[in-house]
């Protein structure tokens, strides 16, 4: 008879509670620690403290589920990984090093991959095994892949540091600094991360994957627009709320969720624009309805030109509700002169 200590499941729920903790405690002392703060200082105390709950959260989960499995038997741990659907070799190796470089050199939201034991070749062995199933990354980074992750760097730091003072020190200028800063980091310099951690065997999939090519809303928010955001927003928002309320109910609650998160590095540092990253994601997701009601197979909403439209529109029109022109004069502004870039 098998018989299974007490200690993985009493212990487990008990510490689940204190893996909010960091969340709530180190988000309240930056927010409340930094009130006479400058509006950039702000914003990345906060964006650190956010990231860094995040990180902790997701890697505490990760190495709370090995404790378990270690106290239980090689028979329920053969059991629970057909029910994740998830193969023992892919289980995690939280090692020191491998923990070290996930929390503080990292910037993903998917410690299972990341910490996995198998890493990067597991997923060239199953396309290897499924032609049908291309990667879009390899375990040995080609020459090209790094070529244009530098390139998207240099191409982002050209708009920073040059083409925005061409603007002036106003409103165009902070916002073509805000497009040259974003594509340096999210979509250069993650890049370049990425594809380092892929050359040593560690899934590590990049976070931004070509959102211009997106041909639906479902596909740029799920797919291609920063996977890290996304990772998180599914692990705490989406998928608890899914099995409550119903996909669709919970989409459009994540969105919310999302909006109400990016008040905090955005109109919370501003000391203005309240309420408007919130709408915006708010219409992001009521764009998500409209792309799956049941007059989308006549317009095309999900696929092809119409649908790549579609997408492109709902993202971009309203993108001075998610970036008001407040944040940009008193936080953007400010920082990007402080790098002088303006």
């Amino acid at each position: 008879m098998i018989t299974f200590a007490p200690f993985p499941e009493t212990v487990l729920r008990q510490h689940q509670r204190l893996h909010w903790l960091p969340l709530l405690l180190l988000t309240i002392a930056a927010v409340a620690s930094t009130t006479n703060a400058p509006g950039w200082a702000r914003m990345w105390l906060i964006a650190i403290a956010l990231f860094a709950s995040f990180k902790w959260w997701t890697w505490r989960k990760v190495v709370a589920r090995d404790l378990r499995a270690r106290g239980e038997t090689a028979v329920a741990s053969t059991a629970d990984a057909a029910f994740t659907n998830e193969p023992l070799a892919r289980r995690s190796t939280a090692t020191s090093a491998r923990s070290f470089a996930y929390l503080f050199l990292w910037p993903g939201m998917n410690a299972r991959a990341f910490l996995a034991k198998d890493g990067a070749q597991s997923r060239v062995a199953r396309a290897t095994c499924c032609p049908g199933a291309r990667s879009a990354q390899e375990a040995t980074p080609k020459a090209l892949a790094w070529l244009w992750a530098l390139t998207k760097t240099l191409l982002g730091a050209t708009f920073l540091w040059c083409i925005a003072r061409l603007a002036g020190h106003g409103l165009l200028a902070g916002w073509i600094g805000m497009v040259g800063f974003i594509f340096m980091l999210h979509f250069g310099l993650f890049a370049l991360l990425s594809l380092f951690w892929q050359s040593r065997g560690i899934d590590a999939a990049p976070l931004m994957k070509c959102p211009i090519a997106a041909n639906s809303l479902h596909d740029f928010w799920g797919r291609r627009w920063n996977a890290g955001f996304r990772d998180i927003v599914f692990t705490l928002f989406f998928f608890p709320l899914a099995r409550r309320f119903g996909t669709r109910a919970a989409a459009l609650a994540t969105f919310v969720l999302s909006g109400l998160i990016h008040e905090l590095v955005i109109t919370v540092p501003a000391g203005g624009g309240y309420g408007l990253p919130t709408l915006y994601f708010a219409l992001q997701g009521l764009g998500l309805m409209i792309e799956r009601t049941r007059h989308r197979a006549a317009c095309s909403l999900t696929r092809g030109w119409p649908g790549r439209v579609f997408a492109i529109a709902v993202v971009t029109m309203p993108i001075a509700a998610l970036f008001p022109p407040v944040f940009v004069t008193r936080v953007m502004i400010p920082f990007f002169q402080l790098i002088h870039a303006l």
